[in-house]
C-alpha cells in the first residue's frame, strides 16, 4: 500500500503589529468614551441637584404705570381694548343711511376719539349723515373734516367725520 504523505504549508502571516495596534487603539477609544459618558452623567446629576436647591421663583411685580415708554404704549393699547364699542355701533346704526357707505371706523380708547371714513353720492347725503350722528347722545363734537370729489361724474364723494365718544 502506498504511503500517504501530507504536506502542510504554513499560511503567509499578515502584519501582526498593525492588527495589534488597531485593537489597542479601539480598546482605548471605547474606554475613553465610557469615561466621558460617566463624567457627563455626573455633571447632569450635579446640575439637577443644583436646580432643586434653588429657591422657587417669585412673581415679579409689574412696574408702576407710566414709568417707561413701553408701559405708556401698553396702557394705550389696554385702554383701546377696554373701550366699549356698543355705543359707537348703536350711534352708527341710528345715524346710518342707504346713501352713505362706511369705509372705516376707528375709535381711540384713550382719548375717546371717533374717526369715520365714508362715501356718499351727493354732498347733501354726507352732510345729513354728519348731522344725524351729531344728534346721537353717545357722540359729541361731530364734524365733517374733509371731503374729496372726483372729477368724474359717476364717482362718489369721499368724506371724513370726526367726533368724540360721550362718557
Amino acid at each position: 500500500m502506498p504511503s500517504v504523505h501530507f504536506e502542510f504549508v504554513s499560511r503567509p502571516r499578515l502584519s501582526g503589529y498593525l492588527g495589534w495596534a488597531l485593537l489597542i487603539i479601539g480598546i482605548l477609544g471605547v474606554g475613553f468614551a465610557s469615561i466621558r459618558w460617566r463624567e457627563l452623567a455626573q455633571a447632569r446629576e450635579a446640575v439637577a441637584w443644583h436646580l432643586m436647591s434653588l429657591p422657587a421663583p417669585q412673581a415679579v411685580a409689574p412696574p408702576p404705570p407710566g414709568t417707561s415708554p413701553e408701559a405708556a404704549s401698553l396702557e394705550g393699547v389696554r385702554a383701546h381694548l377696554d373701550a366699549s364699542w356698543q355705543p359707537v355701533f348703536a350711534a352708527l346704526e341710528a345715524g346710518g343711511s342707504k346713501n352713505v357707505a362706511l369705509l372705516s371706523v376707528q375709535v381711540s380708547g384713550r382719548s375717546g376719539r371717533l374717526d369715520i371714513h365714508a362715501q356718499a353720492r351727493h354732498l347733501a347725503d354726507a352732510l345729513a349723515f354728519a348731522a344725524r350722528l351729531q344728534r346721537q347722545p353717545a357722540l359729541k363734537e361731530v364734524l365733517m373734516t374733509e371731503d374729496k370729489r372726483s372729477h368724474d361724474e359717476g364717482q362718489p364723494l369721499d368724506f371724513h367725520v370726526r367726533g368724540r365718544l360721550n362718557p
